[in-house]
């Protein structure tokens, strides 16, 4: 029984002359640590870092590279501008950094550090622009999160706000494979979590409140009733084309659909990966 760190164990029969290759093992990621400049055992790493693989997130439909990290990453919070899709996200891990400057970690993808943030030209686009909303999340093999000092160790400055290492996924020796991924849904409100009167309920919950202040004031029930009919107008009049249902109005039934493919493979000298979404 031959085994190694990183390599598939491999059980071969004894014999006067062998020679036995060993080949790696893409399961045993959670052993290494991948930094900006090489790999550590994780024993020996002294950091705090937390690695994810998509592997278990390759069904979720999300759109964007940062809802790969929410909820999955202790001590990463992801707040969102808008809900535009590409818009910038504000990414914080262990909170924020500075006061002046920014929050922001640095993106490193597959050993070059990237921009992260807002990168739009234009002041008056408060939503803004990701520049990882260019890269697709289905294409990321692994996403090491470096929460600590040891990230500005690695990579400088522009690491004070923690690194976010992302791999995305290679080719491999052998046959040409094809993957075709399609996903399409809708949202909506699920929960009526803020109830608003009608125009009647709420001409009528006024109606009621002038009726109440000029018995305060000392005036009988008739008088005050009349009080609250020579009001009310004034504050919930009857629009000549009825009632406008905002609600129904701002909030309607989104959809989306997402279609995606990739192909890899290759031989020993070349090997190739390409997707389109």
């Amino acid at each position: 029984m031959i085994s190694f760190i990183g390599m598939r164990t491999q059980e071969v029969a004894i014999k006067p002359n062998m020679s036995v290759v060993l080949k790696t093992d893409t399961e045993m990621l959670d052993e290494v640590v991948v930094t900006g400049y090489g790999t550590f055992k994780k024993s020996s790493f002294t950091g705090a870092a937390s690695t994810m693989e998509t592997e278990n997130l390759k069904d979720v439909p999300t759109i964007s590279v940062e809802d790969k990290l929410a909820g999955s990453v202790a001590g990463v919070q992801l707040n969102s501008l808008s809900g535009q899709p590409g818009a910038a996200v504000n990414i914080k891990i262990r909170g924020m950094g500075s006061i002046n400057a920014g929050n922001n970690p640095l993106f490193v993808i597959d050993g070059v550090p990237m921009s992260s943030g807002n990168v739009a030209e234009f002041g008056y686009a408060d939503a803004g622009t990701n520049l990882l909303a260019t890269l697709n999340s289905n294409d990321i093999e692994s996403m090491t999160v470096i929460k600590d000092a040891a990230a500005a160790s690695l990579y400088g400055s522009r690491a004070a706000n923690g690194v976010i290492v992302i791999n995305t996924k290679k080719g491999s020796e052998g046959k040409t494979s094809i993957n075709f991924k399609a996903d399409w849904g809708f949202s909506n409100v699920a929960i009526d979590y803020r109830p608003t009167l009608s125009g009647d309920d709420r001409r009528e919950l006024l109606h009621m409140g002038f009726v109440n202040y000029a018995l305060d004031n000392g005036l009988s029930e008739s008088a005050a009733t009349a009080f609250a009919d020579r009001n009310i107008d004034s504050f919930a009049g009857k629009p000549a084309g009825g009632w406008t249902d905002w609600s129904d109005i701002l909030l309607k039934n989104g959809s989306h659909q997402n279609y995606e493919v990739s192909a890899s493979g290759g031989n020993s000298k070349t090997k190739y990966y390409s997707s389109l979404s």
